[in-house]
Formats: structure tokens, sequence, C-alpha cells
């Protein structure tokens, strides 16, 4: 089976590979959308989470021949590896929800355990054992790609390695999405023709039984380009005014859709968060994963349609992003400008579901102040997680956080990137606007009005 990748050219997947692409869980992701709501600012971002399941096979499948040229460990165990690597990266996200990390984030604040990785790696446990059977050959299962997906290895010679290279500071997954997002969001990247040959970037070593993989020197500046390809991706794409404002509007509508209780949606994400907290376990009953993949089992345009027909305010916000009718920035600030009072609330909030009351809270005392309907304004912010330092190893022992003062940099550059912004409905009068603005600047700038939260 071959593709061709505008990024990559042409890529070819196995024989052993091709069950589990034509497994209909797999053929779902071609109805998920990467990038979310994202192409309503950047119209060439409609690619798919099947789309960069395979690319992200593909650079796995280019690091497989690192690792099967090197002298770490045995033939077989270094075999193991790379094929390991392919199948995780091709099955890293078979368990997102529609729209990917935009509902999960609102199913966490509504009291959902579960992420799509352990949703996935159940999938794979529970659905693909026919799929696997050219693969148990090499001595791959579904509960190994499972436990590498989860980062749930402990002890196995090759399984905390293949976790390094499937979800870490430099990892296959982040390698195509930052390379296919920047590309079809018209950004460019330098990247690309870095990847033809991954050789150079990485060694592998085997040390007591134990594989490790390290950064070449090479390696350290391709995984700085990396980072700042990442930085420059959450500045113009992920941080795009137009894209925050779908973003506000559709997790706002998921709110006003569970509120409205006669709701199919809404019972949908009730049995949901019921049937999360039994998710435990190595044998799960259908009665515990139905109701969950319910809702994380739809695509993009079925969860619009539910939303559409939940409640008036979720229809109202959902037929604004489906006729792009977005709402308008009003005001932001960034961290620098917020008040010392609301960072270090800010800074308090613990998950998601402190986040969205936060917001919730925000837009109630802005729309109260403006005399206006809620559904009306928007506010966006993101939790407060300043990332830590690197720890992807480099070849002296040293970490990529040693060893590279860019990474150093970045780490502080969180706080210069994060940014609240208020978003009103271009149906609104400018006196409306205005005291959207006020109220914004006397909240976050002035610190004069606190949310109760």
């Amino acid at each position: 089976m071959t593709f061709y990748d505008p990024i990559y050219g042409h890529v070819l997947i196995p024989e052993d590979f091709q069950p589990i692409l034509s497994h209909p869980l797999f053929r779902r992701l071609q109805h998920l959308r990467q990038l979310g709501l994202c192409y309503l600012a950047f119209p060439g971002g409609n690619h798919t989470r099947y789309e960069h399941s395979i690319g992200a096979f593909h650079v796995a499948s280019l690091l497989a021949k690192t690792i099967e040229q090197s002298n770490a460990g045995s033939i077989a165990e270094r075999e193991r590896l790379a094929t390991l690597i392919q199948v995780a990266a091709l099955c890293h996200d078979l368990g997102h929800g529609p729209f990917s990390h935009m509902s999960e984030n609102v199913l966490h604040s509504l009291g959902c355990s579960l992420n799509h990785e352990e949703i996935g790696a159940r999938l794979l446990t529970q659905f693909f054992a026919k799929e696997f059977g050219p693969l148990r050959a090499r001595g791959i299962t579904p509960e190994m790609v499972a436990r590498t997906i989860t980062k749930s290895f402990f002890g196995d010679t090759v399984g905390d390695c293949a976790v390094t290279l499937i979800s870490s500071d430099v990892d296959v997954d982040r390698i195509d999405y930052l390379l296919r997002d920047s590309h079809y969001a018209g950004q460019g990247s330098m990247l690309g023709s870095t990847i033809k040959d991954l050789s150079e970037m990485w060694q592998f070593k085997c040390v007591n039984g134990r594989f490790s993989c390290e950064l070449t020197e090479a390696g350290i500046r391709f995984a700085e380009t990396l980072l700042m390809l990442r930085r420059d991706n959450y500045r113009r794409i992920v941080f795009d005014s137009a894209h925050m404002a779908a973003t506000a509007m559709f997790e706002k509508a998921m709110h006003y859709a569970v509120q409205q209780q006669s709701s199919p949606f809404s019972k949908m994400v009730k049995a949901a968060i019921l049937a999360s907290k039994k998710w435990s376990g190595d044998k799960l009953p259908k009665t515990v994963i139905q109701p969950v993949m319910v809702i994380f089992g739809l695509v993009d345009f079925e969860a619009l349609h539910l939303l559409e027909t939940s409640s008036e305010g979720s229809q109202y916000l959902i037929r604004g992003i489906r006729f792009g009718q977005l709402y308008e920035s009003a005001a932001k600030r960034h961290w620098e400008q917020i008040h010392h009072s609301i960072r270090r609330r800010l800074v308090g909030l613990k998950n998601h579901k402190d986040t969205f009351q936060f917001r919730r809270d925000c837009e109630k005392i802005i729309a109260t102040a403006a005399k206006i309907d809620e559904r009306h304004v928007a506010v966006h912010a993101l939790p407060v997680r300043a990332p830590g330092p690197l720890l992807f190893g480099v070849y002296d022992g040293r970490t990529l956080h040693d060893a590279s003062e860019l990474s150093r940099f970045l780490v502080d550059d969180f706080f210069k990137q994060y940014t609240i912004e208020v978003f009103a409905d271009h149906q609104l009068s400018p006196p409306q606007v205005q005291t959207i603005q006020d109220t914004f600047a006397m909240i976050f700038e002035r610190g004069e009005i606190e949310p109760s939260t």
C-alpha cells in the first residue's frame, strides 16, 4: 500500500501493517480534522488525523532504519523496537474524539477522567486482535502498543525507549504534526528537508539490557529547529484570534448543550462521564466501553449536528461556526499585562474544570456589565502550565536543557506567549463592545473585579 504525501512524497505501508489501516476505527480518523476549527482561519488547514497518523508512521519508519543499523542490543531486540515504534506511531491517535483536544478538554471540565491515549489503548486491546495477526509473529501485541501510547512500560528492555520516541519533547508524533500543520496552514517550514535521513540525529545504546536513545550533536540542532517551529506554530496558528474565537465558541456550545438536560447530547455526555469512572481493569464489559465511545466515537460533522440541535444557545454558536460568523476580538492581554492578583488566580487553576469555570465567571461579569446575554461573549484562556526542563538525553550524558540555550529560552518564553482574549458577537453595538472592553480591562489589567470562583 502506497500513499502520496505532500510533505514526504511516496509513503510505503508494508503488508503487515495494512490490516490496521483497514479497520473502521482507524478509518474514522479520516473524518477528524487535525487542527479542529483552524480551517476557519487558515482555509488550507483541513488535514486529518488519518494523514497525520500515516505521516508519523513514515517518520517512525525512517527512525526504525537507524535503530536496525545500530549496534544496540541484539538483532531481535532492535527489530522489536523498530516495529513497535512504527505501530505505535500509526495507532497513537485512535482514541481522539470529535475536534480532538477541544472536545476532550471540555469533557474533562465536565468530569470525564479519560484522555485519548487511554481510550486508544483500550480500543487496541479490545478490537484489534485480528489485525495484529501478522505483527504477533514479530513479537508485537496490541497490549505492548497500548502500553507505549499510555507511557506505562516499566522494566521492558525496549518499551521505555519506545515511549520516549513516541511521546517526548522530540518524538515522531511532534515531528509530523509540526511539519504538517505548518504546511497546510501556509506557514512553511525549513524542517522538511532535514528528515529524509534521521540516521545522524539519534544514537542508540543498550546498557545492562536497557535501551536508550540520545541526540547527537546534529540531533541537538535538529531538536532546536523543531522547538522553534513549535513556538512559531503556536504563535501564528494556535493563538490566531479567529482560531481562538472559533475554539471558544465551540467549547461554550458544548457547555450549553450539556446544560440542556433533555437533549440527546447531554444524556450521551453524562452516560460517558459515569462510565469513565469505571474505566479500569484488563477486561471491560461493553456496558462500560459503549457509553464512552458514543461520545469519543463521533466524528466532526456528527458532533456539530448534535450540538446544533441540543439547545438554543448551542445552536446559535454552532451556526456562527458553520457560516463563518465568528466572534470578533474585543481585547486581549499578554501575561505581563495581566494584574498580579489575576495571575495568581490563573496559576492556581488546577485543571480544565477550574479553567472553564473561571472563564464562565468572567463571561458572566462582562455580560452583566454590557447588559447582554452571555452567549454573545466568549473568553478564551488556557491553563497556565509552564513547560519544565527538556530532559531528553544527548550524546555526552547531559540533557537537551543542559546542551541548548535555546531550549532554556523556550521555557521562559512560555509566559511571553500566554494570552487571554475576549471575543464579542459581531451583532453587538459599538457601546456594548466598549463596555466589554472596559470590563475586561477592569478584570485582567487593573484587578478591580475578581471572578468569584
